[in-house]
C-alpha cells in the first residue's frame, strides 16, 4: 500500500462552482427548514419551549450539505423534499403549529365536505397563498440554470472536511437524544407509524367481542332510555343560558323555566382535547385520558350497552369517514348506526330526530342507549342550518353564523329534551360538545380548534343533563348527586362512567364508581387533555386566562376562571 494513499485522501478535494455551493447550502435549508420554523415558533409557546428543533435542523441540513457536495446530486432530485417542506412551512405559519399526528390522521380520513369547511376559515387564505408563493418561487429558483449572485467562480472543498459534518451532525443527535423523534423529518415518519399501530390495534379491536357479565342482563326488559347527544364546537361562553349576551338558547332557556328540577348545567365542563379524533373516542369508551394510546384495550360505551341487551342506535348528519378510524368503530359498535349525510346529499342536525324517535318508539318494552352525533357548529358554520334559521346580524359574519349554529344545535337539542319528558318511563339525556371553538378571542387571529396555543375556549364546553319525571322518581340519590355537582371541575372522563353507572352496567373491569357523576363514591381527580400529538397535560396547570381577552366574551367558569376586560 502506497504511504501517499492517506495524505492523497485527505488532501482530495471537491471542485463546486460557488454558486453550486451556495444553492447545495440553500436547499438543504429549506429541506429541513419545518424544524427551524419549530424552533422560533416554540420561543412564543410556553409549552413547547426546547431546542430539540434547532438542533435537528442543524443536524439534518449539515448532513445533507455534504451529501450533496459529495456526490454532486442535481437539484432536481431535491426538489419533492423542499416542496414538501414549503407546504409544513406554511401550514405552521398559518396554523400556530405543524402539522401533528391528529390533523395527519384527519387529512388522511375526512371526507371533501369537511375539507371544503376549512376553506371558510379567516386563516385558509394566508395558509395556501403562505404555501402556493413560496412553492412557485422555489421551483423556478431551483429549475433556472443561472449561477446565483453572480457566483461564477470555481472552488474547492478539502473532502475531509466535508466527511467531518456528518460526524458534528452525530454529536447532535446524540444531545438530541429521544426527543429526535418528535423533530422534523423523524416525526413524520414517527407519526406515520403511530398510525399504522393504531390501524393494526382497530383491526384486533374489530376482532374482540364483548358480553356483559351479569347473567340476568339480557333477560332484562325494564324500559329505560339512555341518549347521548355529542355536539360540534360548541364553547360554553357561547350559550345564553351559561351567561353569555347572544340569545342562543332559546329553547333551553325555555325547559328550564318549565321544568327547573329536570335540567342540570355543569359551569366548569372541559374536553379532553381540542380536536374531534380526540374527544369523541374519550366520550364513547371508558379509558383514562393518560392512558389514550391503549385506547383500543378497552370496548367502547356503545358496546358495552350491546352487550348488556339494550338496543343501541349511532346516528348522525356527520358524513361517513373515507376511512375507517378510532371514531368510526366506536360509533359503528352501535347495532344500528344510520348517517344520514352523504357526498352527493347534506343534511342539517333536526334530521336526527324522526330516525330517534323511530328508534325509542320501537320495541317498547326494551332498554335502549341512543348516540346523536351533531355536525353543531363545524366549520363553515353557515353551511350547518338551514338559511331560515338565520338569525343574528351585526355585520361580523364569522360571530354571525357561529353563534346562528348554536342557536339551531339548541333548537334540536331543545327537541331531544322534549321527547325525554313526554316519555312515562325513565328517560336520561347528556349532552356535552366534543370540544370548543376560538373566534379571534385575543386579536391573534386564532379562529377554530386546535390552533396556535392552548386556550380556555377550546377546552371549556357546556355539559348539559336533562332526565323525565320518572328517571327522577326512579332514581332519586343519584339525581341529587348530579346536581350537587353542577360546579364541580369535571372533563369527558365521566361521561362513560356516569352513564354506566345509572344503567347499572358496573362491569368491574371497566366502571369506576369514582369517575361517575350519580355515584356517592365520586372523587374529582385532576383533568387531562391531550395535544396534536397525544401529549398529555393538566389542565388546571396550564392557567389559560393570563391573556387579555379582546372581544367581550361571557359565560365564563366563576369557579376556576376571571376574564380581564
Amino acid at each position: 500500500m502506497n504511504s501517499d494513499e492517506p495524505t492523497q485522501f485527505f488532501d482530495k478535494r471537491i471542485r463546486l462552482k460557488q454558486w453550486e455551493l451556495a444553492k447545495y447550502a440553500i436547499v438543504s435549508g429549506v429541506v429541513f427548514s419545518p424544524a427551524l420554523v419549530s424552533a422560533f415558533k416554540h420561543l412564543e409557546n410556553e409549552y413547547y419551549r426546547r431546542i430539540d428543533n434547532l438542533l435537528a435542523f442543524l443536524a439534518f441540513s449539515i448532513t445533507m450539505f455534504a451529501i450533496l457536495a459529495i456526490f454532486r446530486i442535481h437539484l432536481k432530485w431535491t426538489i419533492p423534499l423542499a416542496l414538501f417542506a414549503v407546504i409544513c412551512d406554511a401550514y405552521h405559519l398559518a396554523i400556530g403549529k405543524p402539522i401533528g399526528f391528529q390533523t395527519m390522521a384527519a387529512m388522511y380520513e375526512t371526507n371533501p365536505d369537511e375539507m371544503l369547511g376549512f376553506m371558510s376559515s379567516p386563516y385558509s387564505l394566508p395558509l395556501f397563498l403562505g404555501g402556493a408563493i413560496p412553492l412557485s418561487m422555489l421551483v423556478w429558483y431551483l429549475l433556472r440554470p443561472k449561477p446565483l449572485w453572480g457566483l461564477n467562480k470555481t472552488t474547492s472543498v478539502k473532502l475531509v472536511h466535508l466527511l467531518m459534518l456528518p460526524l458534528v451532525a452525530l454529536t447532535l443527535f446524540l444531545v438530541e437524544g429521544k426527543t429526535i423523534l418528535f423533530t422534523y423529518p423523524i416525526d413524520v415518519f414517527h407519526l406515520n407509524y403511530a398510525y399504522i399501530e393504531e390501524s393494526h390495534a382497530r383491526k384486533v379491536y374489530l376482532g374482540t367481542p364483548y358480553t356483559f357479565a351479569r347473567n340476568d342482563s339480557k333477560a332484562k326488559k325494564k324500559p329505560e332510555l339512555f341518549i347521548l347527544v355529542i355536539g360540534e364546537a360548541a364553547r360554553r361562553t357561547a350559550l345564553h343560558a351559561y351567561g353569555s349576551k347572544w340569545e342562543t338558547t332559546p329553547k333551553l332557556d325555555d325547559f328550564i323555566a318549565r321544568h327547573p328540577e329536570n335540567a342540570v348545567l355543569f359551569t366548569c365542563a372541559i374536553s379532553g382535547s381540542a380536536y374531534t379524533r380526540g374527544s369523541v373516542p374519550t366520550t364513547l369508551s371508558t379509558f383514562d385520558l393518560k392512558d389514550i394510546k391503549h385506547l383500543y384495550k378497552r370496548p367502547s360505551l356503545t358496546k358495552i350497552f350491546r352487550g348488556a341487551g339494550f338496543k343501541t342506535l349511532y346516528v348522525t348528519t356527520r358524513p361517513k369517514y373515507i376511512f375507517p378510524n378510532i371514531v368510526s368503530t366506536f360509533q359503528d359498535d352501535a347495532e344500528k348506526h344510520v348517517y344520514l349525510s352523504t357526498l352527493k346529499r347534506k343534511t342539517y342536525d333536526e334530521e336526527d330526530i324522526p330516525v330517534l324517535e323511530k328508534f325509542v318508539s320501537a320495541s317498547a318494552d326494551t332498554p335502549k342507549f341512543a348516540v346523536v352525533h351533531l355536525m353543531g357548529s363545524h366549520i363553515e358554520y353557515s353551511r350547518q342550518y338551514p338559511k331560515s334559521e338565520g338569525h343574528f346580524h351585526t355585520g361580523n359574519k364569522m360571530w354571525d353564523t357561529y353563534h346562528d349554529s348554536i342557536r339551531y344545535s339548541d333548537k334540536v337539542i331543545g327537541r331531544v329534551a322534549d321527547l325525554a319528558m313526554a316519555k312515562n318511563y325513565p328517560v336520561f339525556v347528556l349532552y356535552a360538545s366534543d370540544h370548543g371553538e376560538n373566534l379571534n378571542d385575543y386579536g391573534d387571529g386564532n379562529f377554530g380548534h386546535g390552533t396556535k396555543n392552548f386556550t380556555k375556549f377550546e377546552f371549556e364546553i357546556p355539559f348539559v343533563i336533562f332526565f323525565n319525571d320518572a328517571f327522577a322518581k326512579a332514581f332519586p340519590s343519584q339525581v341529587g348527586q348530579i346536581r350537587a355537582l353542577k360546579d364541580a371541575q369535571i372533563n369527558q372522563d365521566y361521561i362513560s362512567h356516569t352513564l354506566l353507572g345509572l344503567a347499572n352496567l358496573k362491569d368491574s373491569a371497566l366502571y369506576q364508581a369514582s369517575h361517575d357523576l350519580s355515584s356517592q363514591r365520586f372523587t374529582p381527580h385532576k383533568r387531562w387533555i391531550i395535544d396534536e400529538n397525544m401529549n398529555i397535560y393538566d389542565y388546571d396547570s396550564l392557567r389559560l386566562e393570563r391573556r387579555r381577552i379582546k372581544n367581550n366574551v361571557e359565560g365564563e367558569c366563576n369557579a376556576t376562571q376571571k376574564t380581564e376586560n
